[in-house]
Protein backbone atom coordinates (compact mmCIF):
# COMPACT_ATOMS: atom_id res chain seq x y z
CA UNK A 1 0.00 0.00 0.00
CA UNK A 2 1.51 3.21 -1.00
CA UNK A 3 1.81 6.15 1.45
CA UNK A 4 -1.51 8.96 1.89
CA UNK A 5 -0.80 11.86 0.04
CA UNK A 6 -3.70 13.64 2.36
CA UNK A 7 -2.97 17.17 3.47
CA UNK A 8 -3.81 18.37 6.92
CA UNK A 9 -4.59 22.14 7.97
CA UNK A 10 -4.97 23.33 11.69
CA UNK A 11 -5.82 27.31 10.22
CA UNK A 12 -6.99 28.90 7.42
CA UNK A 13 -3.77 30.87 6.52
CA UNK A 14 -1.92 27.72 5.86
CA UNK A 15 -5.04 26.22 3.89
CA UNK A 16 -5.72 29.15 1.78
CA UNK A 17 -2.14 29.57 0.59
CA UNK A 18 -1.98 26.01 0.05
CA UNK A 19 -5.30 26.48 -2.15
CA UNK A 20 -3.60 29.65 -4.41
CA UNK A 21 -1.12 27.03 -5.35
CA UNK A 22 -3.91 23.49 -6.37
CA UNK A 23 -6.38 23.88 -8.64
CA UNK A 24 -7.63 20.58 -8.60
CA UNK A 25 -8.96 19.12 -5.04
CA UNK A 26 -11.36 17.43 -2.88
CA UNK A 27 -11.42 18.52 0.45
CA UNK A 28 -13.03 16.92 3.51
CA UNK A 29 -14.30 18.34 6.22
CA UNK A 30 -13.70 15.95 8.86
CA UNK A 31 -14.46 15.42 12.68
CA UNK A 32 -12.59 12.83 15.45
CA UNK A 33 -15.71 12.88 17.10
CA UNK A 34 -17.77 11.89 14.73
CA UNK A 35 -18.10 8.41 13.88
CA UNK A 36 -18.68 8.62 9.96
CA UNK A 37 -15.58 10.63 9.86
CA UNK A 38 -13.73 8.22 11.51
CA UNK A 39 -14.72 5.41 9.28
CA UNK A 40 -14.87 7.07 5.61
CA UNK A 41 -10.79 8.81 6.53
CA UNK A 42 -9.36 5.42 5.24
CA UNK A 43 -11.09 5.56 1.91
CA UNK A 44 -10.41 9.15 1.29
CA UNK A 45 -5.91 8.64 2.45
CA UNK A 46 -6.63 5.52 -0.39
CA UNK A 47 -8.09 7.60 -2.55
CA UNK A 48 -5.25 10.40 -2.29
CA UNK A 49 -2.67 7.32 -3.05
CA UNK A 50 -4.73 6.48 -6.88
CA UNK A 51 -5.33 9.64 -8.03
CA UNK A 52 -2.23 11.93 -8.44
CA UNK A 53 -3.58 14.95 -10.58
CA UNK A 54 -6.22 16.18 -7.72
CA UNK A 55 -4.85 17.29 -3.93
CA UNK A 56 -6.85 15.39 -0.73
CA UNK A 57 -6.93 17.68 2.03
CA UNK A 58 -8.47 17.07 5.01
CA UNK A 59 -10.22 19.90 7.50
CA UNK A 60 -10.58 18.85 11.37
CA UNK A 61 -14.39 21.43 11.60
CA UNK A 62 -13.05 22.46 15.03
CA UNK A 63 -9.74 23.62 13.94
CA UNK A 64 -10.93 25.40 11.03
CA UNK A 65 -14.01 27.45 12.23
CA UNK A 66 -14.23 30.25 10.10
CA UNK A 67 -13.43 27.78 6.96
CA UNK A 68 -16.67 25.65 7.75
CA UNK A 69 -18.37 28.85 7.57
CA UNK A 70 -17.43 29.93 4.73
CA UNK A 71 -17.99 26.69 3.01
CA UNK A 72 -21.17 26.75 4.77
CA UNK A 73 -20.56 22.94 5.86
CA UNK A 74 -23.97 21.77 7.61
CA UNK A 75 -23.04 17.88 7.40
CA UNK A 76 -19.81 16.16 8.79
CA UNK A 77 -18.10 14.64 6.87
CA UNK A 78 -18.30 16.79 3.66
CA UNK A 79 -16.76 16.94 0.86
CA UNK A 80 -16.19 19.66 -1.20
CA UNK A 81 -14.92 19.16 -5.01
CA UNK A 82 -12.76 22.00 -6.80
CA UNK A 83 -12.07 21.26 -10.12
CA UNK A 84 -9.86 24.19 -11.84
CA UNK A 85 -10.40 26.36 -8.97
CA UNK A 86 -13.99 26.44 -9.31
CA UNK A 87 -16.12 24.52 -7.11
CA UNK A 88 -17.34 21.35 -8.85
CA UNK A 89 -19.86 19.63 -6.32
CA UNK A 90 -20.23 18.23 -2.90
CA UNK A 91 -21.03 15.27 -0.71
CA UNK A 92 -22.52 15.21 2.24
CA UNK A 93 -21.58 12.20 4.55
CA UNK A 94 -19.59 8.93 4.54
CA UNK A 95 -20.86 7.27 1.28
CA UNK A 96 -17.44 5.62 0.24
CA UNK A 97 -18.62 4.41 -2.94
CA UNK A 98 -20.57 8.05 -4.07
CA UNK A 99 -16.89 9.68 -3.23
CA UNK A 100 -15.05 7.57 -5.44
CA UNK A 101 -17.04 7.21 -8.06
CA UNK A 102 -16.95 11.49 -8.17
CA UNK A 103 -13.39 11.43 -7.30
CA UNK A 104 -12.92 9.15 -10.49
CA UNK A 105 -15.29 11.45 -12.65
CA UNK A 106 -13.29 14.45 -11.64
CA UNK A 107 -9.96 12.68 -12.67
CA UNK A 108 -11.07 11.86 -15.68
CA UNK A 109 -12.08 15.69 -16.40
CA UNK A 110 -9.11 16.80 -15.36
CA UNK A 111 -6.78 14.68 -17.66
CA UNK A 112 -8.99 15.60 -20.84
CA UNK A 113 -8.84 18.86 -19.67
CA UNK A 114 -5.04 18.93 -19.25
CA UNK A 115 -4.87 16.75 -22.28
CA UNK A 116 -3.59 17.60 -25.67
CA UNK A 117 -5.81 20.70 -27.54
CA UNK A 118 -8.65 20.80 -27.18
CA UNK A 119 -10.49 19.60 -30.92
CA UNK A 120 -12.84 22.42 -32.39
CA UNK A 121 -15.87 20.65 -32.06
CA UNK A 122 -15.46 20.77 -28.14
CA UNK A 123 -15.26 24.20 -28.40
Amino acid sequence: MGESKVHMFKDAKSFNDFIKENKNMVINFSSAKRESSVQINPTFAKLSEEYHNIKFVQLEVDDVDMLTLAFDVDEIPSFYFINNSKSDGVIYGAHSDLLTRKVDAVSENIQYTQGSEIPDWAK
